[in-house]
Parts: structure tokens; sequence; C-alpha cells
């Protein structure tokens, strides 16, 4: 874990007025890197690096996106959201209150073959293939109600894995094609 802020000051004098400026900016830059290891076998589970930076003194900031990201990557690694039933066109998850928010968005993948490491023999969960999307619109203690977005509710079963959507990027808007600029030229003609 690394984190920082640096101080930037610039300092500036005008000797003919006498004016003085003096400006002050900070920045802050963090990372992390973080590794879940399976306590009876040793065997690492999961790992990433989070890196943040931002302008000002962001520490305690930088540490708290650190936590609720790392809290939510172990949670989705060691147990992730399931569809633990489908009643009248509504998707019933097992996420409710704290974890859930109304509006959000969740992807939900079928689950298909198994997948085993032919050199360990340890299970790598199973393919999945997205069959819908589902936004929450109702929240429960325990679980978290959904309408289907996209997809459809009967190719959703009973265990299909819930995952938080991740929001759709925004295309770069295009630049207009612009006139050509004249050649520039620091030669001097006389017209004279």
């Amino acid at each position: 874990t690394q984190a920082g802020v640096a101080t930037k000051v610039e300092e500036n004098y005008v000797g003919i007025t006498g004016e003085y400026s003096r400006d002050v900016s900070q920045s802050t830059r963090a990372s992390v890197r973080f590794t879940l290891v399976d306590s009876a076998t040793r065997a690492i589970k999961w790992a990433d690096t989070i890196s943040y930076s931002a302008a000002g003194n962001k520490v305690s900031a930088a540490m708290e996106e650190f936590q609720d990201k790392i809290v939510a990557d172990i949670a989705e690694t060691v147990s992730p959201a399931k569809v633990i039933a489908v009643q009248n066109g509504r998707i019933i998850i097992n996420r409710g209150t704290g974890i859930a928010t109304e509006g959000q968005t969740y992807d939900i993948y079928s689950l298909g073959e198994a997948l085993i490491d032919p050199d360990t023999g340890e299970s790598l969960g199973a393919t999945e293939e997205k069959v819908a999307t589902i936004k929450i619109d109702e929240i429960k203690a325990k679980v978290a109600y959904g309408s289907v977005v996209t997809g459809k509710a009967d190719a959703i079963a009973k265990g299909s894995v819930a995952r938080i959507a991740k929001p759709a990027k925004a295309e770069a808007p295009k630049k207009a094609p612009g006139k050509k600029a004249a050649p520039k030229s620091d030669q001097k003609i006389d017209e004279g």
C-alpha cells in the first residue's frame, strides 16, 4: 500500500511593481494491492491492485474508496449475488437493504459447464452466458426485486448469477471535419 500527498507551492514576485503572489496546490495518489487467500489450502483465490488520484488532500477519500471496492470485490468473489426466484416476471436476488440500491442494474448470467483446472483439479467456476439485465425497483431486508430491462424473464433460472452491471461507456464526441488552415510562413514578401 502506498499513499501520498504532493504539495506544490508557486511563488511569483515582480520586482518593478513589488507584487507578490503565492499559489498552493495539492494532489493525492494512492495504490493498494490485496490478495484473497483460502486459509485452509493457502491457495490464492483472487488478487487485484487499485489506484487512486485526485486533486487536493484526499487520502481519507482514497482509503474509503479502496475499502468499498475491496469489500464489494471479495463479496462478489466469495458469494456472488444469485437469482433466488422468478415470480410474475419479477426477478428476486439475494441482496437486500444496504447492499442493493433502487435503480441499480444487474446483468444476469446462466451457468453452464463446470470449469476444472486440469493440473490441480481445482474448480474454477463455470461458464457463464449473459441472458438478461434487470433494474432493481424494490428492496427488502434480505432480497431485492428487479424488472427485466433487456432479455427475457423466462431465460432466467433460479441460481443464475447476478453481477452489478458496469456503466455503459460514453462515446467520445466525434470531431467534425474542419477546414484546413493555410500553411503559415515567416517569410516576408515585398509587394512594393
